[in-house]
């Protein structure tokens, strides 16, 4: 019998954001401000100085606080018991965190819109399995799963009393500043589940793996968004407010007479599902096996938070049926591991996220969805001292039946009704965001035994990493279809029994990579232009590393 407890709490802050404007291209012809761009619209009402710089160079542009503060919690029991020859094992858990967050998301250094982000969630769980004693004919394990979590999420939109809306329309949307669309939602969820599996062994070459699990899910959510002045944090008395959230930005809420349902929703799904899992392995020789699986899987649906019409409100649950055969080998005296698959996975009614095209996230499923692939991966021993990791991937992501996805700006609606009438988009025949068809990584590690000023050893990793072009568009908008990039990592260092120091270098090659592109919220639907922010990943960084074992 044992036990191991683990305790963590982490505790960090953030200032700022590595978002940026990196295009801005101006309102078309027929706008009330045809030929403009965001820019020259936002120097026209008093900002000139708003967007500096329409293109990647790492400079942010804001006029407002952003902030994040971040607490985590985690607490793991684990224990084993001795039950004769099987193992009994308990895991318990508790985590919980919470966060605040001031974003100036509008992206720009204008005073058009904010947002405060507030979230809260604790997690507890419980497993408990049986495994059997190892090297028998026949061995298996079986358990069960608990877990109980509770979310709580309010966040505001908000229109400062300075805002350049209040500028717009000969002061038509005046009413909208000083105001703000606040939101509430919480969903409590209860899961268990039951497991069990086993594999047979007809020879020592030949294994038959059969196993399946239970899954039981219980979602009870709720989300009301009203709107208050930001003064008092009181519901508004003001009814042209609620009207303007509700026709300018698509905010439904329970003050607005053009919202008849209101906007205080709430729900109850109670779903499960039986997923098995089959595989059948053999050994061609002593250091190579082949193996072939079948296995399904489901993510539950649920409600969605981020939404800001009543029509988006609950999606569905995700199933998944997973076919793999491949390759397991090491070669060479044990100095070369090579091992190659190739898969493919279909969904149904995958879960999607994607903007709604003025200042909210729509949850939704795409009806049928194909992922195939071919990977090769592996470790070779050089010599003594040098060892090389190195793995490739094909990937083909392909949308099936999407026909009701969320249209990128500017895009020609071509897809199902939506709710209220509103024509979407047809993304069939397309890839997903973050879907390259080929990566690949390399590295290198040199290990050699010194004796120098206490320390020991020696070791110099160097990695590179390639991506192929990919869309990193919220909407798949083709105009962020990134370029092909290649990364490059190293770090040399000295390691003793105590002390080690290292030089690093991460992304070596300095590649300007957009990790996450969308229309800048409202320079579409309010200002009719075609402005983009995107997030960018980190460029060349060099440093030195100091790390001291006390034990």
């Amino acid at each position: 019998m044992n036990f191991l407890l683990k305790v963590e709490q982490d505790k960090f802050d953030a200032a700022g954001s590595q978002a940026e404007i990196i295009r801005d291209d101006p309102a078309l012809q027929g706008s009330p401000i045809s030929g403009a761009t965001y820019s020259q619209i936002l120097g026209a009402l008093g900002h000139p100085g708003a967007i500096t710089e329409d293109t990647l160079n790492f400079e942010r542009q804001a006029d407002g606080e952003e902030t994040s503060t971040n607490n985590l919690n985690n607490a793991t029991l684990t224990g084993n018991f001795q039950l004769g020859e099987y193992t009994l094992t308990s895991v318990t858990g508790l985590i919980s965190y919470d966060f605040v967050e001031v974003c100036d998301c509008d992206y720009v250094a204008a005073p058009i819109m904010s947002a405060l982000l507030d979230e809260d969630y604790e997690q507890f769980s419980q497993e408990i399995r049986i495994v059997s004693p190892v090297g028998d004919q026949f061995d298996w394990l079986g358990g069960f799963f608990y877990q109980s979590s509770e979310l709580n999420l309010d966040d505001d939109i908000r229109i400062p009393t300075n805002s350049v809306l209040g500028l717009l329309s000969g002061g038509a949307l005046a009413a909208l500043t000083g105001k703000g669309a606040s939101r509430n939602y919480q969903v409590d969820t209860d899961m268990w589940s039951a497991f069990f599996q086993g594999r047979y062994h007809f020879t020592d070459d030949l294994t038959l793996t059969l196993g399946a699990r239970y899954t039981s899910e219980e979602k009870t959510a709720s989300r009301v968004i009203n709107i208050t002045d930001l003064s008092t944090h009181e519901i508004t008395e003001d009814p042209v407010a609620s009207i303007l959230f509700d026709a300018v930005f698509g905010v439904q809420n329970e003050q607005s007479p053009l919202s008849l349902q209101g906007h205080n929703l709430s729900g109850i799904r109670d779903e499960s599902s039986f997923t098995p899992l089959i595989n059948i392995s053999y050994k061609l020789e002593e250091d190579v096996m082949v193996y072939a699986s079948a296995t399904t899987g489901f993510k539950a649906g649920g409600f969605d938070a981020r939404a800001n019409n009543v029509e988006s409100w609950e999606f569905e649950q995700e199933e998944a049926t997973a076919f793999e055969f491949g390759v397991k080998s090491s070669l060479l005296n044990n100095t070369l591991e090579a091992n190659l698959s190739f898969y493919r996975t279909e969904y149904d009614n995958l879960q999607i996220s994607q903007f709604d095209g003025v200042l909210g996230y729509n949850v939704g499923n795409a009806k049928d969805t194909v992922v195939q692939g071919v990977e090769v991966d592996g470790r070779w021993a050089l010599t003594d001292s040098l060892a090389m990791q190195y793995s490739a991937a094909y990937l083909d992501h392909e949308f099936k039946d999407f026909k009701n996805g969320n249209c990128y700006n500017r895009q020609v609606p071509d897809g199902d009704m939506g709710a209220g009438g509103n024509q979407l988009c047809d993304y069939t025949g397309k890839s997903g965001q973050y879907k390259p068809k080929i990566t690949a990584s390399l590295g290198l590690d040199y290990f050699k035994e010194v004796s120098f000023a206490g320390f020991e050893y020696f070791k110099a990793t160097i990695g590179l990493y390639h991506s192929a072009k990919q869309n990193v568009d919220v909407n798949l908008n083709p105009l962020y279809e990134i370029d092909a990039y290649t990364k490059v990592n190293m770090r040399i260092a000295l390691e003793g029994e105590s002390w080690s120091v290292a030089l690093f270098a991460k992304n070596l090659t300095n590649e300007k990579v957009l990790t996450y592109t969308g229309n800048t919220p409202l320079s579409a639907s309010t200002f009719d232009t075609n402005t983009f922010y995107g997030f960018v990943d980190r460029p060349s960084v060099i440093g030195i590393q100091v790390d001291y074992n006390f034990n």
